[in-house]
């Protein structure tokens, strides 16, 4: 038995109503739920919300759980991975969690599988990631004083390497949000997902679009649309 859970909260101060919001004919969240489904890995599939027409949109699937989300579960400081804790609260045990933002329309069906291929391999817990596009190491930190200094200790700019594209740069991973998978059994020791041993599944910049506002969004149509033709 394994569980899928896609968290689609309905408050969004940057992108209002971003999970429904129409890409390319369809909610944002079909994106998500289609691809889940169609990798034919998990028994159950969960779509938690606490808006009435995203869990409407999550209804007409076959074989997807609706998840009514408490006010209390709804604030803005409730994560999806505090769902999932309170969603397993009530369920038996799993062979493997999954976790899909419906902000990620790019991941599909393949990522899911290769991802769960890691698992089957011995892994204990899979996050998708993808380069950073500008390298952290260049980062500045502005003082109170309106000073900006290197925020890093060992900031290349100290050396004076001023080119993102250095060799000697080393390269930089960040979770794109797309696909969080983990054996239940390591999730019930770690009760996190980032504290036991991360397989990385690296996604390219452009299937790790995650949409959070406005420009985002018309990113994701361009590129639609270019995949479209």
């Amino acid at each position: 038995m394994n569980l899928a859970l896609i968290p689609a909260r309905k408050g969004s101060k940057r992108l209002p109503g971003k999970n429904k919001k129409y890409l390319f004919g369809k909610p944002l969240i079909c994106y998500t739920i289609e691809a889940v489904m169609q990798s034919k890995i998990f028994n159950e599939i969960i779509v938690s919300s606490d808006d009435s027409e995203i869990l409407e949109i999550a209804s007409k699937y076959n074989k997807v759980y609706l998840h009514h989300r408490t006010k209390e579960l709804s604030s803005d400081n409730i994560s999806a991975f505090d769902v999932l804790n309170k969603i397993l609260d009530k369920t038996a045990d799993y062979n493997v969690l999954g976790l899909f933002l419906p902000t990620s329309p790019f991941r599909n069906k393949n990522d899911i599988i290769r991802s769960y291929e890691l698992i089957e391999n011995n892994c204990e817990c899979v996050i998708s990631t993808t380069i950073y596009k500008y390298p952290p190491q260049f980062a500045l930190e502005i003082t109170e004083n309106n000073i900006a200094i290197p925020a890093w200790k060992d900031s290349p700019l100290k050396k004076g390497v001023t080119q993102t594209n250095n060799k000697n740069i080393k390269k930089l991973y960040h979770p794109n949000g797309a696909i969080y998978m983990i054996k239940h059994s390591v999730y019930n020791k770690t009760k996190s997902f980032f504290k036991a041993n991360i397989t990385p599944y690296v996604m390219i910049n452009e299937k790790s679009i995650d949409i959070d506002t406005h420009i985002d969004f018309m990113i994701a149509e361009y590129l639609m649309r270019k995949e479209k033709k």
